[in-house]
């Protein structure tokens, strides 16, 4: 619905067979309760007005309202006749936000309740941060009863101020979540017409559930999509680092091992509320005695420090381009499950939490195998881990909504999560706990500390503690999971917690045997995270439960665990424990090392071998490529636009995506290697800048950029040949070899080019190569052109940028690799899966959508292959 619209019976004025006048008066406050209405000319005061939450408890706030569709009200038992209601609300900063405000007379349930009209009801606009909206019926008072206080309707991050469940009191009433019951208490004040009643309210009861809820089955992937039609097998891509660490293949780790999981903690929590972004890294490199100053300069009141600034820019969680992204990196790496921080508050963050369903779904669709996803419930076991686990249950897994990206464990939906404050005498409550896998999550960071069976870690000490489900396994010594951290805020010689910025800090150079704690470069190379995956790879158990990735956002506080200026869980580039990919020094060094690991832990397959020589005939159309193998698949779909806000409101754009590469091939004869190529769409003309770029790493025994030796069409290519261009190992510098005859026929295109030029003699040789376009340097924000489309023109050899712009196949550092020796190469040649037979089929399968989706997570069909 438009935010400013009043539709139907809802609209301010005379309700539908009443015929009595009826007034409302909606405000916003800024005090907690404002009690006084005005009717024409005449005034009318509330006598007197009572909190429905315990105002000793302690505040805190619930996720935002989803716009349109979410509700979240009270339901309360008032003993004396009211004629308006409060409620302080949150929006986190931003000011285009609006909601309705109704009550209610309750009626058996919720559904029952609100299919009635409501006895008053107004639309709100301009909602302002930690405000009270008030609506108030003076001139109709309402007697002692039963009533729904309901925001809905809402636009905008519109949330209600809350009381934690430590303080939460039966006495007050029940919440209403998206309809679904919760106990919790919402600051809400309730408007008496009289003197205050020595007991305001009386119990409520919680409605009756007559549905007891079952788990589906494991979501099975249809042999028909096209994870599986148009398989890409990243494992057996290879790649050079960085710092010069090569890929692992199928010939260093062996098989794929089907019965192993690798889990990522996940944050879902970057949001900013119109707070700018800082980088500490660049703070203490300007100030280094800042470390311990709360009040240098150099800290900004009111920002929210990073620890140093992503590949993505400072963004929001909500933003699911970047979580497309995310989803095909961690996808490559192999991580199979994500787990989100929801360990603190009663948030589960799903304004989040939704964008990385809604944004992972569609890349399923687009046939990425995305990771599953659960959740990290509070450690402490009370409130927060009951109000979180209610929320997650009655708006996702009891509606079985986005089934197909929930991770199971022992055969049911998993959570990490304390649940022994909740009473499992309650129906909801023996629902809840019977229908999830539960592993509680313990916080401790030393093997002596009390370790449980049916337990999981999420980051801990070298050598880290192993966890059983239970007694027999560990004497048969099975371990269920071990963690593997990058870095920890322990303090290693007094083995207490510790904020990333204090002394003696296990950061990314610490080892236990304190061998690089002072390389000025350890911090490039993970020599934690190394000594903790190398214990984890000896433990071999089930999960390898990793932290973390993407906790950018770092809180700084005055003093804590008796550090000044304290960074509890983040600092900088050492003293940090996050693999994603940053533009700082660490680039994307974190991340192929978490490949390597992960590649011997699960192994590979095989890399495909190349079938025999064939002679291309450019112009004899596409047929002549059907016998040619391997197919190198590509992800499909990944060059949508970008237009979020980060942040300080920051806008980030990307408007590059253009050729859409989803697969290629090689061919070879005796003189020449033919490189060809698959778009989504017609291929644009090549007088496109930055247009269809083909990397060529050929082992040529030469300096080159960034491991690749030769590149075609950095310089413009003509209407009948490219130029093929030798890098001169003075960073993107390169120098002409020859020109080559080049045709696109549609969605294809063929670049051929002699043996010889490659430096290349024989049949025996390896060639790994990339795919690129439109890639371009990070200040060159285009220019808009008549038709709306941006042009790019700059591209200086960043390589960063391969995750950022335009399309990178097969993405970031990685290559295909073409090996004729047998060296690499032992698998089978992998079929063609190409898709010009069944372009139609992707278009379809790609414009899925979520209803799609997730109702075939429901549907029972037979199918012989699951995630």
């Amino acid at each position: 619905m438009n935010k400013k619209q009043e539709t139907g019976s809802k609209k301010a004025g005379r309700r539908p067979g009443r015929g009595r006048r009826r007034f409302w008066l909606l405000g916003l406050l800024g005090v907690p309760l404002a009690i006084a209405a005005a009717s024409g000319t005449s005034e009318v005061y509330a006598r007197s007005s009572a909190a429905a939450y315990n105002t000793g408890g302690s505040a805190t706030w619930l996720d935002g309202i989803d716009p349109g569709t979410g509700s979240l009200g009270m339901r309360l038992n008032v003993t004396e006749e009211i004629i308006g209601f409060m409620y302080e609300m949150r929006t986190v900063g931003l000011d285009e936000c609006g909601a309705r405000l109704s009550i209610y007379r309750w009626d058996k349930d919720f559904a029952t309740t609100t299919g009635a009209e409501p006895i008053a009801t107004k639309f709100i606009e301009k909602i302002k941060n930690n405000s009270t909206c008030q609506l108030m019926f003076a001139d109709d008072p309402q007697p002692a009863g039963e009533y729904l206080f309901l925001v809905h309707e809402t636009y905008g991050n519109v949330g209600c101020h809350c009381i934690t469940w430590e303080d939460y009191e039966d006495r007050y009433g029940l919440c209403y979540e998206n309809g679904m019951e919760n106990k919790l208490n919402l600051k809400l004040s309730i408007a008496f017409s009289g003197e205050k009643p020595e007991n305001p309210f009386k119990p409520c009861y919680p409605q009756s559930y007559d549905e007891y809820y079952s788990p589906p089955k494991e979501y099975v992937i249809p042999e028909d999509s096209l994870i599986y039609t148009h398989e890409v097998l990243p494992d057996t891509w290879v790649f050079t680092d960085g710092l010069g660490r090569e890929s692992l293949t199928y010939k260093d780790v062996g098989p794929v091992r089907e019965d192993r999981t690798v889990a990522m903690f996940y944050w879902t929590w970057n949001i900013s509320g119109g707070s700018p972004a800082a980088n500490a890294q660049a703070a203490i490199d300007q100030y280094p005695e800042a470390q311990n100053d709360y009040s240098h300069p150099v800290w900004q009141p009111g920002a929210r420090y990073f620890w140093d600034e992503p590949i993505y820019g400072y963004y929001l969680s909500n933003d699911e381009w970047v979580i497309r992204r995310q989803g095909e990196l961690l996808a490559n790496a192999g991580v199979d499950a994500v787990f989100t921080d929801n360990t603190n508050s009663i948030r589960t963050y799903r304004e989040q939490y939704l964008a990385v369903y809604e944004a992972w779904t569609k890349a399923m669709a687009d046939g990425v195998k995305t990771p599953k996803v659960s959740f990290m419930l509070p450690f402490n076991g009370t409130a927060n881990a009951y109000i979180q686990m209610r929320s997650l249950f009655n708006n996702i897994y009891s509606k079985e909504l986005y089934q197909p990206l929930w991770f199971y464990w022992d055969g049911k939906p998993m959570l990490m999560a304390q649940v022994w404050g909740i009473d499992p005498s309650g129906d909801v409550e023996r629902n809840m706990l019977d229908y999830f896998t539960i592993r509680k999550n313990l916080p401790y960071y030393l093997i002596e500390d009390k370790m449980e069976y049916g337990a999981w870690g999420w980051l801990s000490m070298y050598p880290q503690a192993i966890y059983y489900k239970n007694a027999e396994d560990e004497k048969k010594g099975r371990p269920e999971q071990i963690t593997v951290g990058v870095a920890q805020n322990h303090n290693y010689v007094t083995h207490k917690l510790t904020a990333m910025n204090g002394e003696n800090v296990a950061g990314r150079s610490y080892t236990s045997d304190l061998s690089h704690i002072d390389d000025p470069d350890g911090r490039l190379w993970g020599y934690n995270f190394e000594e903790q995956f190398e214990y984890a790879l000896k433990v071999d158990p089930k999960v390898i439960f990793i932290t973390g990735w993407n906790e950018w956002n770092v809180g700084r506080e005055q003093e804590w665990q008796g550090v000044k200026n304290a960074f509890p869980d983040e600092f900088d580039a050492e003293f940090s424990r996050d693999l994603e990919p940053s533009r700082g020094v660490l680039k994307d060094n974190y991340y192929y090392q978490l490949v390597n690991f992960v590649r011997r832990y699960k192994g590979a397959h095989p890399i495909p071998r190349p079938g025999n020589e064939k002679t291309i005939t450019l112009g004899a159309g596409e047929a002549q490529w059907d016998s040619v193998e391997p197919y190198y698949a590509a992800y499909i779909g990944n060059t949508g636009d970008r237009d979020a806000l980060g942040y300080g409101n920051v806008n980030y754009t990307e408007f590059s995506g253009r050729n859409d590469i989803i697969g290629a091939k090689i061919s070879r004869d005796s003189e020449f290697l033919y490189f060809h190529v698959e778009c989504y769409d017609n291929i644009t003309p090549y007088t496109d800048k930055l247009w269809m770029n083909l990397l060529i790493d050929c082992d040529a025994g030469e300096n080159g950029w960034n491991t690749f030796n030769y590149v075609v069409n950095k310089s413009a290519a003509s209407a009948s040949t490219v130029v093929l261009e030798r890098f001169t190992g003075s960073g993107y510098d390169s120098e002409k070899v020859a020109d080559c005859e080049y045709e696109v026929d549609g969605r294809f295109m063929t670049v051929k080019i002699r043996k010889a030029d490659l430096g290349i003699d024989g049949d025996k040789f390896t060639v790994n190569f990339a795919w690129t376009d439109n890639v371009h340097d990070v200040d060159d924000k285009g220019t808009q052109t008549a038709d709306g489309k941006y042009v790019y023109n700059t591209f200086s050899g960043d390589i960063m940028e391969f995750y950022v712009s335009g399309d990178v196949a097969p993405g970031g550092r990685f290559k295909f690799c073409y090996d004729t020796t047998g060296t690499l190469a032992t698998g089978e040649p992998a079929s063609k899966n190409r898709l010009a037979l069944q372009i139609g089929a992707i278009a379809g399968a790609a414009a899925v959508g979520i209803g799609a989706v997730a109702a075939a997570a429901i549907i029972k069909k037979k199918r012989s292959k699951s995630v």
